[in-house]
């Protein structure tokens, strides 16, 4: 068994990562801190940044293109590098 990530999933992986190069805030920080509760400023920034992430499509991977996703498949989701 092949447990190698494909040529597709691999190109899938490399565009959310020069995607989160592009507009990713200077000031990201770990899952857990985006999801803390903070000051009003805190919480726009998130705000703002979910925004992003849903303009490009990289909230809700594995739902249907019809829906707002990507219709990513499990190895995909999986497969995302970390932060």
């Amino acid at each position: 068994m092949d447990f190698n990530f494909s040529p597709e999933d691999e190109a899938f992986r490399a565009e959310f990562r020069a995607w989160l190069e592009t507009p990713a805030p200077e000031d990201r920080h770990t899952a857990s801190e985006i999801l803390a509760d903070g000051e009003e400023s805190d919480f726009r920034r998130r705000v703002a940044w979910f925004r992003k992430l849903a303009a490009g499509r990289w909230t809700c991977i594995s739902w249907p293109t019809q829906y707002g996703g990507r219709g990513a498949g499990i190895l995909r989701v999986l497969g995302l590098p970390k932060g």
